[in-house]
C-alpha cells in the first residue's frame, strides 16, 4: 500500500512539474494596455442642430410730395434703411409675447409679460423692443434712468435696466413715439421663469412691448465610455488570470 501512494504522488508530482508556475509579468502588463487603449476609446456625443443667420441689408428711398399738404412746398425725397436678421433656433427653445398698449403713470406697472415652459439650469437670452408714446398735448413725460426694467420673476436682481432718461415729448409734437429696447442673459435659470418688461415715467404716456426669449438648454453630463469599458474589460483579465492561477 505505501508503494502505491508513493507512486501516485509521484505521477502528481510530475503532473505539476509539467506546468509553466512563472509566466512573468504578462497578465498585468496586457491589463495596463488594454487600459490604456480603451481609455482613449472616443467619447460619443450629441451633434446638436446649429442655427443659422440671414442678414438683409436695404436702403430705400422715400418720396414725399407736400404740394398734398401745402403748394408753398415743393417735392422732398427722404433716406431710409433697414436691417433684418433671421435666425433659425435650431437646438433652442424660444417664447415670446406680443403685449397690448398699457398706460404708465408715476406709479411702476407691468408693460408685458412672459411665461415659459423653460427647464431648471438652462441659459436663456431675452429681448424687449418697446415704443412709448406721449399722451399729452402740451407736456413732456420722461422716464428716468433705471426706470425701465426687464426681470425674471420679478426680482430685482440681474435686472436690466434704462441706464439714461428717455424723454417723450408730448402728444401735439410729430415726433411724439419713442423706441427703446432692453437685452438680458440669465444662466442657471429655475424652472418656468417668467419675464417681465416694467416702467414708470413722470407723467401719463403709453407703452408697449414685445419680449422674445431663446433658451440653450443645460448640458447633459456624457458618460464615460472608454474609462467604463477599460474597467470592465481589466477586471475581467484579472479575474480571469486570478482563477487560472489557482488552478496551476
Amino acid at each position: 500500500m505505501l508503494e502505491v501512494r508513493e507512486a501516485r504522488a509521484a505521477c502528481l508530482n510530475a503532473e505539476r512539474g509539467a506546468r509553466p508556475r512563472d509566466h512573468g509579468h504578462w497578465p498585468l502588463a496586457l491589463s495596463i494596455v488594454l487600459i490604456f487603449a480603451l481609455c482613449s476609446f472616443p467619447v460619443p456625443r450629441t451633434a446638436y442642430a446649429q442655427g443659422w443667420l440671414i442678414g438683409y441689408d436695404k436702403r430705400v428711398k422715400l418720396t414725399i410730395d407736400y404740394n398734398d399738404v401745402t403748394s408753398t412746398l415743393s417735392m422732398d425725397i427722404v433716406w431710409g434703411k433697414v436691417k433684418i436678421v433671421a435666425f433659425s433656433r435650431g437646438s433652442l427653445s424660444a417664447a415670446y409675447s406680443d403685449g397690448g398698449s398699457a398706460s404708465l403713470g408715476t406709479s411702476e406697472i407691468s408693460i408685458n409679460t412672459l411665461t415659459t415652459t423653460f427647464s431648471s439650469g438652462a441659459e436663456v437670452a431675452v429681448m424687449a423692443s418697446e415704443q412709448f408714446d406721449g399722451t399729452h398735448n402740451s407736456q413732456t413725460r420722461t422716464i428716468n434712468a433705471g426706470n425701465n426694467k426687464l426681470q425674471q420673476n420679478l426680482q430685482s436682481t440681474g435686472q436690466a435696466v434704462n441706464e439714461y432718461a428717455i424723454t417723450i415729448p408730448p402728444n401735439s409734437d410729430n415726433d411724439d413715439g419713442k423706441g427703446f429696447g432692453l437685452l438680458n442673459k440669465y444662466t442657471n435659470v429655475p424652472a418656468s421663469p417668467e419675464y417681465e418688461v416694467r416702467a414708470s415715467a413722470t407723467g401719463s404716456a403709453s407703452g408697449e412691448s414685445k419680449i422674445l426669449a431663446l433658451c440653450k438648454p443645460p448640458k447633459v453630463p456624457e458618460f464615460p465610455l472608454g474609462p467604463t469599458l477599460a474597467l470592465a474589460v481589466c477586471f475581467t483579465v484579472l479575474l480571469t488570470v486570478r482563477r487560472w492561477k489557482r488552478t496551476a
